[in-house]
Order: C-alpha cells, then sequence, then structure tokens
C-alpha cells in the first residue's frame, strides 16, 4: 500500500479546466462578430430565445465533452494514477515494467511508482522493486541491513504476503530471491536472504453506542476488516484513532475500546487482525 497521492500535486498543463460559461461566451463573441461584420446590429445575446444564444450553448456543451474526453486521455498517457487495464499495462511497459499474471492495477502501479524510485542504483526501492516482480503475492517489501557473526553483512528482503495471514511461502521467499540476486548482484562482502515478515495478531473487542434513529448493521466491524486488509504493511501501527476512523458512520455517537491500547509494529513487523468483535448499543434518547 502505497501514501503516494497524485491528486495533491499541480494539475499537468495539458488538462484543461472545463468551464461552461467561458466556452458559451467565446462561442457568442464571435457569433455577434460575424454578424457586425456582415453589417448588422445584433444586440439580443442576452435573449435566451434567441437562436444564436441557442446555438452558443449547443457548441459550449460540444467544446466541453471534447475537452473532457482530451483530459481523460491526456490522465491516462500521462498518469498511471487515471490508467485502467489494457491503458495501464501499456503506460508501464514503456517504462520497461511487464504486468505479472494476477496482478491488481493497484499493485501494478505502486510497482511502477518504485522502479521509478530505485533507477539510480542499489537503494531500497531498486530491490523492492525487484522483489514485487517476483510474484504478485508479494505484499509489501522491506530492506535493511544486519551484520552476523561480528563480521558477516547481510541484506535482509522482508516480505508480507497477500494470503496465509501475510506469512510467505518458502517457495515465495525462494522467488524473490532468486528476483534480486537476478539483478547482478554480487558482492563478496554481502550476502542476500529473503525472509518472512514478523507478523502480530491482535484482537479488538468494544462497544458501538448508536443514536435511537440509526441504523445498526448486521458487522459493525466489517468496515474495519477491509480497511485494514487494503492497509496492512510492515511498520504500519493500530490506533485507537484508525479504529475509530474507519468503524464510524452517521448515526454512531460514540466507539469505546475495551482494554485496549495502541499498538505500534517495528519496521519489519506487520500487525494482523485477529477477532474484530463490537458490541452494538442503541442509546435511549
Amino acid at each position: 500500500m502505497s501514501r503516494f497521492d497524485p491528486h495533491s500535486f499541480p494539475r499537468p498543463v495539458v488538462v484543461q479546466p472545463l468551464d461552461y460559461e467561458q466556452a458559451k461566451k467565446k462561442c457568442l463573441q464571435t457569433g455577434v462578430k460575424v454578424f457586425h461584420d456582415a453589417g448588422y446590429h445584433y444586440t439580443v445575446e442576452n435573449l435566451e430565445t434567441d437562436p444564436l444564444v441557442i446555438a452558443s450553448e449547443a457548441a459550449a456543451y460540444g467544446d466541453l465533452h471534447f475537452v473532457g474526453r482530451l483530459n481523460d486521455a491526456a490522465r491516462v498517457v500521462l498518469l498511471s494514477e487515471f490508467a485502467q487495464g489494457d491503458d495501464l499495462r501499456l503506460k508501464v511497459k514503456r517504462s520497461g515494467i511487464v504486468a505479472l499474471e494476477g496482478e491488481s492495477d493497484s499493485a501494478l502501479r505502486e510497482r511502477e511508482r518504485v522502479a521509478q524510485k530505485g533507477r539510480s542504483g542499489w537503494s531500497d526501492d531498486y530491490f523492492k522493486a525487484w522483489a514485487l516482480s517476483a510474484d504478485p503475492m508479494v505484499r509489501d517489501v522491506k530492506v535493511y541491513a544486519e551484520t552476523r557473526n561480528g563480521v558477516e553483512r547481510w541484506l535482509v528482503v522482508s516480505i508480507l504476503s497477500h494470503d496465509n495471514n501475510g506469512i510467505p511461502t518458502p517457495d515465495l521467499l525462494q522467488k524473490v530471491a532468486a528476483a534480486c540476486k537476478d539483478t547482478g548482484f554480487k558482492n563478496s562482502l554481502l550476502e542476500l536472504e529473503a525472509r518472512a515478515a514478523v507478523v502480530r495478531t491482535v484482537n479488538i473487542t468494544g462497544t458501538i453506542y448508536y443514536y435511537p434513529e440509526a441504523v445498526i448493521p448486521d458487522d459493525p466491524g466489517k468496515p474495519l476488516l477491509d480497511a485494514w486488509q487494503k492497509d496492512q504493511q510492515q511498520g504500519l501501527d493500530l490506533t485507537d484513532d484508525y479504529i475509530s476512523a474507519k468503524v464510524y458512520h452517521a448515526g454512531i455517537q460514540r466507539i469505546e475500546l475495551e482494554n485496549w491500547q495502541d499498538q505500534f509494529a517495528s519496521p519489519y513487523e506487520a500487525l494482523s487482525l485477529g477477532t474484530v468483535n463490537f458490541k452494538p448499543e442503541r442509546l435511549l434518547s
């Protein structure tokens, strides 16, 4: 999962703003000029039923539709965030990235972003990009170095999987190690190992208080489970604020967690949700 949001950046110059009133005004001014050049004194541009006004409105709507389609095409070509399916696969292929069988669009976008960051050489993102390209079941990658036996230096690639509660299989670890070593990794002073991330299970119990008129869902904890399934990664903490933000919706008065302490993950540890049990209580007034 990435915290990168392209929508926070300025709009590309090629993407033009849609302004109906400006388009209508421009069409109307062009029509008035044609009348004046022909020697006719046109003065009813403010009359909504005038044929020139109606034609200008129709032309303005047509221009907006055309510019809108150009904008959509420009976003797809320039920004992977707006591309989907075959368009996205063609976009990343130009960067030398081939989509994996079964790889989702969001995973492919993230892999392209990491690959672009790692082009400079043997950085964390360089090895992370290769690890992500090993198999679509690779969910999250962390890269770090450690010393063993006092003198041995190891480059460790920590892997979180999409299935098996985040724990990668031995076969998946072998694929990741092979992919990273296929980069031309050769260093007599450094060894490489693909390792399963530490996964710690967290259980949540609490009470949700609803206003009298609120509709109580069958499974109040499902939004939290769905959100964590999407956001889970190594080093991501699970806090009271996160839980409340994902569970809360209109009709909830407050959320109380039972014996809860915020869970902080180490950089190479992933938290997994075990049992999530929320007891619904309807307030009387």
